[in-house]
């Protein structure tokens, strides 16, 4: 995909963003989504706000403030996503993939920021880590769902916490958990799934493929050579 083909469809991607107006407030605020999502779409080499905000003619600082004070209704923002993408694209045999994506960070302000496993660097390194749950069928593939891993450490921080705005009710939960709450939501939105794969982080822990067995569902995940974390029941045929 080139230049030219990432033009031709703004027309359709601004289409696409107004489908989520309802769950931001103000118009000013709609619009401010929308410069945003598109220049991050769009053929900016930097995708900074700075460089995004004067494409589109908006004072950066403007922008920046909506990314920074502005909030909006994130589980409403999920929740029409997934029944846009169950609508138009479900599918009885489609595969759940549970994957992380971790951002190499520097300093110490960022939620959820500590030295961990970055796996985009390929090594222990100052990252933030999030865990998501992908939608793949024969012929379309895209993100349902989507959560920040907060590391242990942050939730015995209670002043880091506040500075970074963290709310109470976020706390700790290994990454396995996280994904199986992704899965929960999806399911119980009634997005259709038959498939889940994961890699040893999921795969190894007993309770894991245990809540994805009950559920009805199968899977395919990686365990290591000697599992500690307890068997499974055994899922049924697929």
């Amino acid at each position: 995909m080139n230049v030219g083909d990432l033009r031709k469809m703004m027309p359709a991607l601004g289409r696409f963003v107004r489908k989520f107006d309802s769950c931001i407030k103000t118009r000013p605020g709609r619009k401010h989504f929308r410069t945003y999502v598109l220049g991050q779409l769009g053929p900016l080499e930097r995708k900074s706000v700075e460089p995004i905000a004067l494409e589109a003619g908006v004072a950066p600082r403007t922008l920046q403030e909506f990314l920074s004070i502005h909030s909006w209704d994130e589980a409403a923002v999920g929740r029409r996503l997934r029944a846009l993408i169950r609508r138009k694209h479900g599918e009885e045999s489609a595969i759940g993939v549970i994957d992380e994506t971790s951002f190499a960070k520097q300093g110490t302000k960022t939620a959820g920021v500590q030295r961990q496993h970055c796996g985009s660097t390929g090594k222990t390194d100052n990252c933030v880590v999030t865990v998501h749950l992908g939608y793949v069928t024969p012929d379309f593939h895209a993100l349902l769902d989507g959560e920040l891993y907060l590391p242990q450490s942050w939730t015995e921080d209670p002043d880091r916490r506040l500075e970074a705005g963290i709310p109470a009710e976020v706390v700790f939960k290994p990454k396995w958990r996280i994904a199986l709450e992704l899965l929960e939501r999806s399911l119980a939105e009634k997005v259709p799934l038959r498939w889940v794969t994961a890699d040893e982080e999921y795969g190894r822990v007993g309770e894991f493929r245990d809540r994805v067995a009950g559920w009805g569902l199968c899977y395919v995940v990686e365990i290591p050579s000697n599992p500690s974390a307890g068997s499974a029941r055994n899922p049924k045929p697929c």
